[in-house]
């Protein structure tokens, strides 16, 4: 978002307020809907308003940006398609669809404005879950249904992706070995631990043993194989040899080939920035300009993340506004000299054009995530907007941008990387839509200028920090305490060091003048990493209480309101954040998990323990457990019950395979619970610490849905 500042002697305020939007022109600042709208009960003349005309104005305004509450209500029906246990039907969502529209149109004939606005945001709800369910069914591809191998794989290289210990391969299957065709599924991913010397597009035949994607062992954390499913993603796996070149199919279709290609050209961009970037910064650079991460060092990464910084990884509104609003700048500042041509096509028009496609090519080789798409979208509404001479509004523009990419990619609404782009977003533009700062009618001076920018940069940090929080707790359990104070640090480096530089090279670029633009990029990112393990080492990623859905709904509640309500009337969004944080407080901490594929994890003084009762599946650490270092301290089912000290007394782990049971027993208190481990209907558990001894809290998993058969 770029803020304009409202400053008569200046006529180019930029920049100063950035967080997810486009760069303006030099034009003055347009007025917003509440400047211009008149007020159709004040009297003409009136030099003081009365309260009443104001809360009619006030009223007014609310309602035309009520509407944009509706597309929330798409987003709450993908979310719940897909985290329902079992398959929603058509017709139960064609008849909430048929009620909610009833409800909808008496209101609306009734003259009750808001209510119909309510209605239509149910409406929207079993709209969004169609929406869900269509693409469910329109991605579905071959999955795996058990593991195979060692077997040799052929297909196109999509992707070069890394985790903690080797690279991972995406490759585009053309055929696996004694596999049927009607079987083999259409994408598959395995580790890699030889040298990379491979570019993507280039077609491979390797030895690998595959499996299905697996599922979540506990309910509510994160289910790989609904995301493989929607990205037709059929298996998953490790190669046991090296991957030899082979000449293969041609592309299927030209869609195909442009794919690879450009994958090609962004893998290429990303081992020059590497090459010719020396230092702890490169890889950071590498990522910055091409979105690839697969040059990170695990402990850099880990920093960013434990810092409250790993949001500089993401390709959002920051990077898109860097590649706009330098094309945009740049061919304004330039095209004037080119004379007559300049006389008959405006500036202003011709930067814009520029911007988009700059933007565009950008939004190609960035890899496409979420918050790209965002940004993207966003951009292209500002730009387009300074093409048709329109003011760019936003507000409208993020809720376009989020209704494109509900409608489009249904299954990314219940992402961290969706929830927390928009949340940041949505609270950005309404902190600095009530910020009297950036609306300031004053020239102030290099100093008042500086305290602009600081206050600026403390707003932003402080806003977006408080936004992502209860999604960064949601989704990983995980909170860094010095989130703001290191975003605050890096600040500066980003805006007059490493944005400036990466404008640079990108100007530069046509002319293969990058190169020195590109290494002081990449010395400012390395500060920004000192910057990160500084902050991470300081203070170590906090696990707070647990927060429920009910409670994140709470506060997606108040955060929307405070997007979306004009004026004083953003205070109201305090009542929903307030209840939701009151709840957030009360609700204690899980002491143990039990999972679903028969293990007991629990928390000791020494740490996550993980107790193997019948481990089915030999399924993934929790992704709440997974950076803590889960070591298995016994094996009931082998040794016999095991007694695990806890810091409110010892725990005894008992197996019984006549009643299939986990007996977990508090020897402080002599009191015990089963757990069922073997049902027909997979469950998980909750092991909390409350005031009368240990509760077990079951909850059932996701069967029956295209992803979990």
């Amino acid at each position: 978002m770029t803020t304009v500042i409202r400053n008569p002697g200046s006529s180019y305020g930029f920049a100063l307020c950035f967080g997810a939007g486009a760069p303006l022109s030099s034009a003055p600042p347009q007025n917003t809907l509440a400047d211009t709208r008149a007020s159709p009960r004040r009297p003409a003349g009136a030099s003081v308003p009365s309260v009443q005309d104001r809360a009619a104005d006030a009223w007014s305004l609310l309602l035309l940006r009520t509407p944009l509450f509706a597309p929330v209500g798409l987003a709450a029906g993908a979310a719940y398609y897909l985290t329902a246990l079992t398959e929603p039907s058509w017709s139960v969502l064609a008849a909430a669809l048929a009620a909610a529209l009833v409800l909808y149109a008496v209101a609306l004939v009734a003259g009750r404005n808001l209510l119909a606005v309510l209605f239509l945001s149910f409406a929207m709800a079993p709209t969004g879950a169609a929406v869900a369910k269509a693409r469910a069914h329109y991605v579905a591809a071959p999955v795996l249904s058990a593991q195979l191998g060692p077997v040799r794989v052929e297909g196109a290289l999509v992707e070069i992706d890394s985790n903690d210990n080797n690279a991972r391969l995406r490759l585009d299957v053309d055929a696996i070995s004694d596999l049927p065709r009607t079987q083999t599924p259409e994408f598959v991913r395995f580790s890699y631990r030889y040298p990379i010397d491979l570019k993507p597009g280039r077609r491979l035949s390797c030895p690998v043993i595959l499996l299905p994607p697996p599922g979540p062992v506990l309910a509510g954390d994160y289910a790989f194989d609904r995301d493989a499913w929607f990205e037709r993603l059929g298996a998953v796996g490790y190669a046991v040899g090296r991957c030899e070149p082979t000449l293969g199919a041609p592309h299927a279709s030209i869609l195909d080939a442009m794919k690879a290609r450009l994958a090609a050209t962004r893998r290429a961009i990303a081992e020059h920035v590497v090459a010719i970037s020396d230092g702890p910064g490169a890889a950071f650079a590498a990522a910055v300009v091409t979105g690839d991460r697969s040059f990170f060092d695990t402990s850099d990464v880990e920093a960013l993340r434990g810092s409250g910084l790993a949001h500089l990884l993401a390709i959002s509104g920051l990077h898109m506004a860097l590649v706009g609003g330098a094309l945009f700048a740049g061919l304004r500042l330039l095209w004037p000299l080119l004379g007559p041509v300049a006389l008959k096509y405006p500036a202003v028009k011709v930067a814009a054009l520029g911007a988009i496609i700059g933007c565009t090519m950008y939004y190609l080789l960035s890899g496409g995530s979420v918050a790209t798409q965002r940004a993207y979208i966003m951009a292209l509404i500002a730009l387009s907007a300074k093409l048709l001479d329109k003011p760019a509004l936003s507000i409208r523009s993020l809720v376009v941008a989020f209704t494109v990419l509900v409608l489009l990619r249904p299954e990314a609404v219940i992402t961290p990387g969706f929830q927390m782009s928009f949340a940041a977003s949505a609270t950005l533009i309404g902190a600095f839509e009530s910020w009297p700062q950036c609306r300031s009618t004053g020239a102030p001076g290099a100093l008042g200028r500086a305290g602009t920018w600081f206050m600026a940069a403390l707003l932003t940090s402080t806003a977006a920090s408080l936004a992502t929080t209860p999604f960064a707790v949601y989704h990983f359990d995980r909170t860094a305490i010095l989130s703001i104070p290191a975003n605050l640090a890096a600040t500066p480096i980003i805006s007059f060091w490493a944005a400036p530089a990466g404008a640079a090279a990108l100007l530069a670029a046509p002319l293969g003048l990058q190169d020195p633009f590109l290494r002081l990029l990449s010395d400012g990112l390395a500060h920004v990493l000192t910057i990160a393990h500084l902050a991470s080492d300081l203070a170590p990623m906090h696990t707070p209480n647990p927060i429920t859905g009910w409670v994140l709904a709470l506060m997606v509640c108040g955060t929307v309101m405070f997007a979306v309500f004009p004026g004083i009337a953003r205070l109201l969004s305090v009542l929903p954040i307030a209840v939701g944080g009151a709840l957030w407080v009360g609700t204690p901490k899980a002491v143990g998990y039990v999972s679903s594929d028969g293990r007991i994890y629990l928390d000791t003084a020494s740490g996550w323990r993980e107790a193997k009762i019948e481990a089915k599946s030999g399924g993934l650490t929790p992704l709440k457990l997974a950076d803590m270092g889960v070591t298995e301290i016994c094996d009931p089912k082998e040794t016999g019950p095991c007694r695990i000290q806890m810091a409110h007394g010892d725990i005894e782990i008992a197996y019984t395979p006549v009643s299939l049971l986990v007996r977990i027993t508090d020897m402080r208190t002599g009191e015990h619970t089963e757990f069922p481990i073997a049902t027909s209907t997979p469950t998980s558990a909750a092991l909390r610490r409350g005031p009368d001894g240990y509760d077990l809290e079951q909850t059932a998993m996701q069967t029956g849905r295209p992803w979990s058969q």
